[in-house]
């Protein structure tokens, strides 16, 4: 099926969303909201959080710990136990000075952060040029990032910020970076578009460019932040659900934080509704499908369809790439 077979396709099942997103990204201040987990950039070689998990259990700083790891249990819980042992470890190996002054903690922190990095961007090319060619989502959607007021991202990497850098014009790169970047509250001091907030922390391919203090991704941290959102800690996130139409790409669905936010969005303002786009692997089926698809949107507000296939980028110098979908 060609390009505009796809298109015409989409617009015949999915024409009354499409119509109300576009519409929504249109008006004077763009209403369109972006939401990105991590399967949406799988395709540059980003991992998802169960991969970045299984990486940093085979890692030479922790594979010789003894910690074994369930490939089918939760990753959270699985991070948790290999920091608890890396933890552990560095405790019983550190000097008599660093328990005096209390450096152990500090420096626990730091050690582990550089190793979810290590782990995070071991198979991304540094030149972004090289990334996109193999990217089926992320560049087809940074006209929408650079013109809409700010994108949520639950992933730790840049590679948006890199995109957007890069599809600045001669006059913009004289003036901008392209983007601003924010993992705290703080977005209303801030420029109204290209705003890239990270909830669960900011980890940059270059680690000295200013990463956030902490990353939301061992089981206590995600238990911190959804004790934090009920004392209203993510009136940010909570605001931006409420104003905005907010089109979710490549989660799952399973932070505790994101569904208890849309589900109280959803019983405050029941007249918005956003859209969760669920990928399916090609030949996968989904059993339950309507049933799944009514309880998003009963319980969280979410208009629910299923996409199948793949897309093909076509470089930095090119626009939309051609997509493949078969539904």
């Amino acid at each position: 099926m060609g390009t505009e077979e796809i298109y015409k396709s989409l617009l015949s099942r999915y024409c009354k969303y499409i119509v109300h997103m576009r519409q929504q990204y249109h008006l004077s201040s763009s209403t369109l909201g972006i939401v990105l987990g991590a399967g949406a950039s799988k395709d540059l070689g980003l991992p998802s959080w169960k991969e970045l998990v299984s990486r940093i259990a085979g890692c030479d700083e922790i594979k010789d710990l003894g910690v074994k790891i369930d490939n089918n249990a939760d990753p959270i819980s699985s991070a948790q136990l290999l920091f608890q042992a890396y933890k552990a470890d560095m405790i019983q190996r550190c000097s008599e000075d660093d328990r005096t002054y209390n450096r152990v903690d500090m420096k626990i922190r730091a050690n582990w952060q550089k190793i979810v990095h290590s782990n995070l961007y071991s198979d991304i090319d540094p030149d972004i040029n090289k990334l996109v060619p193999n990217d089926h989502y992320l560049w087809s959607l940074i006209k929408l990032i650079k013109n809409t007021p700010m994108t949520i991202n639950y992933n730790f990497d840049d590679t948006i910020q890199r995109m957007l850098s890069a599809n600045r014009t001669d006059a913009e790169k004289r003036n901008s970076r392209g983007y601003t970047t924010l993992w705290n509250s703080n977005v209303y001091m801030y420029p109204k578009n290209s705003v890239v907030y990270h909830p669960n922390g900011f980890l940059p391919y270059r680690i000295n460019e200013h990463p956030s203090e902490r990353l939301v991704f061992l089981e206590d941290s995600f238990a911190d932040q959804l004790i934090d959102s009920m004392h209203g800690h993510y009136n940010v996130l909570s605001d931006y659900f409420n104003h905005n139409t907010c089109l979710l790409l490549g989660l799952s669905l399973s932070d505790p934080t994101l569904k208890h936010i849309l589900r109280i969005n959803a019983t405050n303002f029941p007249g918005i509704y956003h859209y969760y786009i669920k990928h399916l692997d090609e030949g996968e089926t989904y059993e339950n499908e309507r049933a799944f698809a009514d309880a998003n949107f009963d319980v969280y507000n979410l208009v629910k369809y299923s996409l199948q296939g793949t897309t093909q980028g076509n470089g930095l110098t090119g626009g939309l790439p051609p997509v493949r979908f078969s539904m």
